[in-house]
């Protein structure tokens, strides 16, 4: 299971890497006050119809920087979930080599 855990982590870890690549390049190729305008619509709560009209007035390339702040925010939770349930083996672990002390 430890083996299984830390080559999940390592190739989230690397996804996570390839993503952030991909972000700084589309943030540059769109433009520092566009993409100031999609953290707006990223963080902000939209009904349907305005988030449609937002979608459809964006760029291909912009829609593509949304599309990898989902991606980065799935893989940036799944990699916690990983992460803790590490740490989680690692205390029974750890709590069974202190009784096998004893």
């Amino acid at each position: 299971m430890d083996e299984f855990l830390f080559d999940t982590a390592e190739a989230l870890d690397l996804a996570l890497g390839e993503q952030h690549v991909v972000e700084e390049g589309l943030k540059t190729s769109i433009g520092e006050q566009r993409v100031e305008e999609l953290i707006e619509y990223w963080e902000a709560d939209f009904d349907a119809n305005i988030a449609a009209a937002f979608l459809e007035s964006s760029t291909y390339r912009e829609r593509l920087l949304l599309t990898t702040w989902n991606r980065l925010a799935r893989l940036h939770e799944f990699r916690s979930k990983v992460g803790r349930e590490f740490m989680k083996l690692n205390t029974v672990s750890a709590d069974a080599q202190r009784t096998n002390d004893t």
